[in-house]
């Protein structure tokens, strides 16, 4: 998986730069989302974050938890992720980061981008 860099941001964490970007689930109407983020320089395996909280949408009921990803959110997974194994330049399938269970995990799944656990 490769990140679009026309709708990806920027960010910048330990002195690496990487793009990242907000998606949703292929369930478009759960309200699901997944952050996917990778280096930006020679960016190999991707990092996709289920933060724990859906995007708000008309579909999203008053009992589920929604929230706004911002950069914060992304620089606190980066970190996460490298200090627990995840190495951007290395090859191969992208990894799961299941953040409310700080999870990482090769499992994403077949028919979905959100392990559902």
């Amino acid at each position: 998986m490769s990140i679009i860099k026309s709708k990806s941001r920027k960010i910048e964490v330990n002195g690496e730069s990487y793009r990242w970007l907000v998606s949703k689930c292929r369930k478009w109407w759960s309200g699901d989302l997944s952050i996917a983020i990778e280096k930006s320089e020679d960016g190999r395996k991707t990092l996709v974050v289920d933060p724990g909280f859906a995007r708000p949408n008309k579909f999203t009921t008053a009992d589920l938890w929604t929230g706004i990803v911002k950069p914060a959110n992304v620089r606190e997974y980066i970190i996460y992720a490298r200090e627990n194994g995840w190495d951007p330049e290395e090859k191969g399938s992208a990894l799961l980061l299941i953040w409310e269970k700080k999870i990482l995990t090769n499992d994403i799944g077949q028919n979905n981008w959100i392990s559902k656990y």
